[in-house]
């Protein structure tokens, strides 16, 4: 590997390690410095895929205990892991629908450098209204969201239709506007269904 690809790897690391716990598009940033620094195509995106996955691994063994206790919790009717892993499913079905029906539209689309800015500024946007204009936080954890509520979170997730690839505000904003507490809610944010389209 010469130096500029181990700069680049570095570089896109850095950023991956750095957006992917914040509330903005790990991928809207890596798309957005993948055309600034030239490190695109195949190599580019094999690199993306693979420091991807290592977060979604860092999420994993974060939230380890939450996930081990939902794991078997869940068939426990009644029980709050038997809520959480519902709305979890549930806010997890439009993404499943949109990607599946709308995958060729999206990725040529949406992930292009220009439509990733604008999203990330469009988000940012919607970040800062949405939490002066939302209500006194009602819901303080993952399981006291009703189904509806979490159907709804999931479209948000998805807004503009899968995240183009840059929106951050709805991860953050629609939780925020159906009135998590703020502060679980950045607990817990990585808990929420966001796979990719």
């Amino acid at each position: 590997m010469d130096f500029a690809s181990l700069l680049s790897a570095v570089l896109m690391g850095i950023v991956e390690g750095v957006t992917e716990f914040l509330p903005i598009s790990s991928t809207g940033h890596l798309i957005l410095l993948g055309e600034a620094i030239g490190f695109q195509g195949p190599p580019g995106k094999t690199f993306e895929i693979s420091i991807q996955f290592g977060a979604i691994l860092a999420v994993i063994w974060l939230f380890r205990a939450t996930l081990i206790r939902i794991a078997f919790g869940m068939w426990r009717r009644g029980s709050a892991e038997y809520y959480y892993a519902i709305n979890i499913l549930l806010a997890f079905l439009p993404a499943m629908v949109l990607g599946a029906t709308l995958y060729g539209y999206i990725t040529s689309l949406l992930y292009t450098p220009l439509v990733v800015a604008l999203a990330l500024i469009a988000g940012g946007i919607a970040i800062i209204v949405i939490e002066k204009l939302r209500a006194a936080p009602t819901i303080h954890t993952v399981p006291e969201i009703g189904p509806v509520a979490a159907l709804l979170i999931g479209f948000g997730r998805r807004w503009p239709w899968c995240r183009a690839p840059a929106a951050p505000a709805p991860p953050s904003s629609a939780r925020c506007w159906w009135g998590w507490n703020g502060a679980r809610r950045r607990s817990s944010a990585s808990c929420w269904p966001s796979p990719p389209c």
